[in-house]
């Protein structure tokens, strides 16, 4: 007896120890992170699931018999070892599309066999329990199980948009509950009446995630068959052959469209023709033609031209600005009127006013 005793309490160390390893790697995997004591997290939960599921059935903690308030406290939170194991399950992408079918199955063998836990001790939210037979299919089993309160035949998976939204609030209203009493369950010494009611929103809180979880692996589960069976049937088939050449016509060659050529051809190249020389090679040619002066009787020419007729001189334009220096100097009144004027008028319109028509 002593020596069952120590087994036991062996048992319930060793369950305690994997099941808060389990839910580091739960929350890790929830929170995108990634755990860096396993290789792969997700492998490595499944085992601890496994190994803490194999541990409960050893000790015997649940019965069909018992009502929720008969669980100890320390017990409650093993009720969600099947609820994590269907998380784990949909999240495992290992063996690609082929193995993918596999685990959706297993995730849902995993959330049927919560929810009915959960419905037989009466977890708030939990579905009602129907008469589902040993021996079915684990996707058939969770339709069987997981049925709506009104009675309709319709399976929790598939919600209306009411329900989805109460839900959805619930879950967020249990984890803002949660997170408030996480520090209180944390300290060294608990109330056993905070700790329980922790672990009961706990509960109902994964009562909301198995439900959802098991809808998106109801909708994925006839995705990843097919994308399997495509996978099968490619790795079956031959590589495709080249088409070969029907006998008595010669295969057909390459040909490459000229289409530009065709076209710098009939347009040309965007101009009416494309230049013969430069400009200096034009104009040199029209001085050697006689169109164009040369540069030396063009220079003879402007010298020999006379001044135009009433235009000023270069003399005449130096002797009015020596005129105009001398009358400032000597304060010319008419002088220092003209000058003040023209500031004035400065002053009043700046440099490009004028006709402003058409300018913006």
């Amino acid at each position: 007896s002593q020596n069952s005793d120590a087994t036991v309490d062996a048992a319930a160390d060793s369950l305690s120890a994997i099941f808060s390893e389990l839910m580091s790697i739960y929350e890790s995997l929830e929170g995108g992170g990634s755990t860096a004591s396993v290789g792969d997290p997700i492998d490595r939960g499944l085992e601890l699931c496994g190994r803490a599921q194999s541990i409960v059935g050893l000790l015997g903690l649940f019965s069909s018999n018992e009502q929720l308030d008969d669980v100890p406290t320390n017990e409650l939170k093993y009720l969600l070892l099947p609820g994590i194991a269907g998380f784990l399950w949909s999240q495992r992408r290992t063996g690609g599309p082929a193995a993918r079918p596999d685990s959706l199955v297993r995730c849902l063998g995993q959330l049927a066999d919560f929810l009915r836990l959960a419905g037989l001790y009466g977890v708030p939210g939990a579905p009602r329990i129907g008469d589902a037979e040993v021996g079915e299919a684990d996707e058939q089993k969770l339709a069987a199980l997981v049925t709506e309160d009104s009675g309709d035949g319709r399976s929790m998976a598939q919600p209306d948009r009411a329900k989805k939204i109460e839900r959805l609030r619930r879950r967020k209203e249990l984890e803002k509950q949660l997170t408030e009493l996480r520090p209180q369950v944390e300290r060294p010494h608990v109330d056993e009446e905070d700790k329980r009611n922790f672990y009961l929103k706990l509960l109902e809180r994964w009562v909301i995630v198995a439900t959802e979880e098991a809808a998106a692996a109801k909708a994925e589960l006839p995705l990843a068959r097919m994308m399997a069976s495509r996978g099968a049937e490619g790795q079956q088939q031959p590589p495709p052959q080249p088409p070969q050449p029907k006998s008595g016509r010669p295969p057909v060659g390459t040909f490459v469209l000229t289409r530009s050529a065709l076209e710098a051809r009939v347009f040309g190249a965007g101009y009416p023709s494309l230049p013969a020389y430069s400009v200096d090679e034009w104009i040199d040619a029209q001085i050697e033609s006689g169109v164009f002066p040369s540069p030396e009787e063009a220079a003879a020419a402007a010298r020999e031209a006379p001044a135009p007729v009433g235009g000023p001189t270069p003399e005449s334009a130096a002797a009015e600005r020596a005129a105009r220096d001398a009358a400032e100097d000597a304060d010319d009144p008419q002088a220092l009127g003209r000058l003040r004027a023209w500031d004035d008028w400065k002053d009043f319109n700046r440099r490009g006013d004028g006709n402003r028509y058409r300018k913006g």
